[in-house]
């Protein structure tokens, strides 16, 4: 487990790129718990993913404070999450402030939030939880703007979630403010 705890003006660029797609991440958890706070500002490019939690089952990436701007790199070649959660939970709390921001990134499936559940024998389905007085805001070209897979969402407190979506010109037609599936989403407050 671990924690970034932001102070003043930061920033992470990563343009990597591989095949497994492993390479181009701003942020990586492993099978862990990760938590982002303090007030500071933090500014991540990145190729692939902005936070990338993987095999976390039962774990969870918690923001609770900072003003985070994701945006993905210039590439236009493979599909890119701001926040991605395999098999973890997500919880964006406190003053979390929280921009995701596709630009001109026009490839089928970029989603702003991207959980996806536990396969296999783990019974443990994942949660997203925006609350308290953060702010999440997701914008651009994205086919989704939160995806929630076997997930359980709740919007509650004085959270400001706003997602702005744009058409790409393009083929990809399929747009989603909030999708979720086999799961159940909250809004209150």
């Amino acid at each position: 487990d671990f924690s970034v705890v932001l102070n003043g003006e930061n920033s992470i660029t990563n343009t990597d790129l591989s095949k497994d797609k492993i390479l181009g991440n701003g942020i990586v958890a492993r099978a862990c718990n990760l938590t982002i706070k303090g007030t500071g500002e933090l500014d991540i490019s990145a190729s692939y993913r902005g936070v990338y939690m993987y095999y976390a089952h039962g774990k969870t990436l918690t923001i609770e404070g900072g003003k985070i701007n994701i945006v993905p790199t210039a590439n236009d070649t493979i599909e890119y999450h701001g926040i991605h959660s395999l098999y973890g939970s997500v919880v964006i709390k406190g003053n979390a402030d929280i921009t995701i921001d596709m630009g001109t990134h026009k490839v089928t499936n970029n989603s702003g939030i991207f959980i996806y559940p536990p396969s296999g024998s783990v019974v443990t389905n994942p949660t997203l939880t925006i609350t308290d007085t953060a702010k999440v805001k997701i914008c651009g070209p994205n086919q989704y703007g939160i995806y929630a897979q076997a997930c359980n969402t709740t919007i509650d407190g004085n959270a400001d979630v706003s997602i702005l979506i744009e058409h790409d010109g393009g083929t990809n037609t399929a747009l989603y403010g909030v999708y979720t599936n086999k799961s159940t989403l909250t809004i209150e407050d």
